[in-house]
Order: C-alpha cells, then structure tokens, then sequence
C-alpha cells in the first residue's frame, strides 16, 4: 500500500520540476533574446546618429574651405570701395593751342592768409583750423592734382600747364583760381602759386604755396 502511494508522488514530483525547468528555461531564452537583439539595436541606432552629428575630418575640411571660397574677403571689398573713391573722372580743361605737360609736385601752403577785401592778412590755422598745418596741394603726372587745404574738406581734380598758365577744375565743375608766382628754370612746374579760396561769406582768401622740401 505505501509502495503504491510514494509512485504517484514521485511522478507528481518529477512532474512539477519538468514544469519548473521548462519556465525557467522559457525566462531565459526571452532574456537571451532582448539581450541580443533589442540593446544591439539601441546601440546601433546611437552610432548612427552619432555618425549623423559629427561629419568625419575630411568633410569638415571640405565645407570651411568652399565657406572660405564663398565669401569676399574684407579686405577686398574695401580696396574696391578705395579704388572708387580715388578715381578722377576726365574734365574738360580750357583748350589751348599750345604745348600741354604735367608735373609731379607736392606743395605745403604758407602760414599766412590774405584777405582779399580787407588787405590784411591773418593765420592760416584761424581761417582753416588746425588741421591745416598738415594740408598739402599734389600735382600728379597724370594730370590729376588733390587739395587737402580746400576749407576743410579735400578737393580732387585735373590740370594742365599751357602756355605759361597752370588750369585746375576740381571736382564737380569748379575752376580753381590758381597764379604762379614763380616757374622752375625749364618753365614746366611752379615753384611757388597761389589759390584764391571763397569762404561761405564768399570773401575771396588767398594762399600761398611753397614746394614741400
């Protein structure tokens, strides 16, 4: 009688751990398989994306060199913007029937003015300020001169000499009043001159100039 009751109990037994073998074994073929694939998956998805982010060297070579090429240097667009600035259009001095040369001269504007109405005469620094004792008055061999006296404001244009008599026009149409005083020995450059300026009282200034030595 026992012997026949401990069979079935030892096959309830061997029974319920085939189950418990079976759901163990079930548990860890499920964690296997998240382990292999699932975590792989988000790892690979992360590469990508990193890979997205951060371009390889020789692509970020490539792109600062065509930024590099795409934009103007600074530099370049302000010589432009000087090289428009400096150019002296043609002007149409008085005809002459004579000979018509150039010279390249600089010239500094003495320190005194004379006031044409009056007969007097007073500094150059009260009528033209302080910047004036810098001012200048060039002759290019191009025929272009540049007045930095001019009132406190710079004065560009062209000139010839012909005949004895030097013309200048300034920029846009002013014919300035220039009178040599004194011819080097060839006749072809002033040695000295003198400008008539107008103030806004329109009262005629003259200035003397010498050759900057």
């Amino acid at each position: 009688m026992n012997g026949s009751f401990k069979k079935p109990l030892t096959i309830a037994i061997i029974a319920a751990a085939a189950v418990i073998v079976a759901v163990v074994a079930l548990a860890l073929s499920v964690n296997g398989r998240n382990n292999n694939g699932t975590v792989p998956q988000k790892q690979t998805e992360s590469a990508r994306s990193e890979a997205v982010v951060q371009p390889s060297d020789t692509e970020l070579h490539t792109s600062q060199s065509a930024a590099t090429v795409s934009v103007p240097s600074e530099s370049a667009s302000e010589a432009d913007l000087d090289g428009e600035a400096t150019t002296i259009p043609d002007i149409a001095l008085p005809a002459a029937d004579g000979e018509i040369t150039h010279f390249s001269r600089a010239y500094v504007p003495d320190a005194r003015v004379e006031d044409i109405q009056l007969g007097t005469v007073l500094p150059l620094r009260e009528l033209f300020g302080e910047g004036s004792a810098d001012a200048s008055f060039v002759f290019n061999e191009d025929g272009t001169f540049t007045d930095t006296l001019g009132a406190g404001q710079v004065k560009t244009g062209r000139y010839n000499v012909t005949n004895g008599v030097l013309n200048a026009i300034a920029l846009p149409d002013e014919t300035m009043d220039i009178t040599v005083t004194e011819w080097d020995a060839d006749g072809k450059a002033p040695v000295t001159f003198c400008v008539v300026y107008r103030m806004g009282d329109n009262r005629g200034y003259r200035v003397y100039y010498a050759e900057k030595v």
